[in-house]
């Protein structure tokens, strides 16, 4: 039973230790944090220069606010009052001989609150906490979408340069076996159809070579949507984070 008992443990021990906490921090690095990949300081950007973004961390600040302030609302309803005996305190000054005109306490203090608010004060701020809780989580939540969102544009932007060097060398692959054909039918040597298909063939690829430069402006174009700035100026910047990368 023993032996059962311990194996147990080490399981239960083992998995606790697989597990891991996300760092929100190192999903999306803090402003006075220095990134440490050019991917990284794409992500910072896109989440500082989000209009979106700063809502959401507005939003966390106002919950955070609002657990303080629900912790003092008990005081809202606190009504203290301070009254003065002033015919006993005349009496006392006056050193007047009947006691029968002091009358003791010369002044006295009470204090009332709302019982509702003072018993239901710790499961208000639970409620608080909770919501602020949400809040943070939304907050993580975001900072996730907002870099798969950007690193997907980015390396869409890349693919994108890598598709046009392709269609580029097959542009002029095309190109050339058109000149020859071109040579080869004035000698004779090739048909006109094979002529032609060399022609059908080095169009195609100029026009695939003409979209694949659109697609690179497409995917640029929504990445700086993300990011805030132009690539160049981002890429300017950031040059420092691609050569620790090299």
């Amino acid at each position: 039973m023993k032996t059962l008992y311990s194996l147990v443990f080490t399981i239960i021990f083992s998995v606790s230790g697989w597990a891991q906490i996300t760092d929100y921090n190192k999903i999306v690095p803090g402003e006075d944090t220095r990134p440490k990949t050019f991917e990284d300081y794409l992500v910072q950007l896109a989440w500082n220069n989000s209009p979106n973004n700063k809502i959401m961390g507005s939003n966390q600040k106002i919950a955070e606010l609002e657990v303080d302030l629900t912790k003092r609302e008990w005081m809202k309803n606190l009504q203290v009052q301070w009254n003065l005996n002033e015919i006993s305190l005349s009496n006392i000054i006056y050193d007047f001989d009947d006691p029968l005109f002091v009358a003791l306490p010369i002044w006295n203090i009470t204090a009332t609150a709302d019982l509702n608010t003072v018993f239901n004060r710790k499961k208000r701020i639970d409620v608080s906490k909770q919501k602020l809780e949400i809040t943070r989580q939304n907050v993580n939540l975001l900072k996730l979408k907002t870099r798969a969102l950007v690193l997907e544009r980015y390396y869409e932007y890349l693919l994108s340069l890598d598709i046009l060097k392709v269609r580029t060398e097959a542009e002029q692959d095309a190109k050339e076996n058109q000149t020859l054909l071109k040579e080869l039918f004035q000698d004779n040597k090739a048909k006109f159809e094979e002529l032609s298909r060399a022609a059908l063939a080095f169009t195609q690829a100029k026009e695939a070579r003409i979209s694949a430069e659109m697609e690179i402006q497409l995917s640029k174009i929504a990445l700086e949507e993300l990011i805030g700035m132009s690539y160049e100026e981002a890429e300017k910047y950031g040059r420092q984070y691609k050569k620790k990368e090299k």
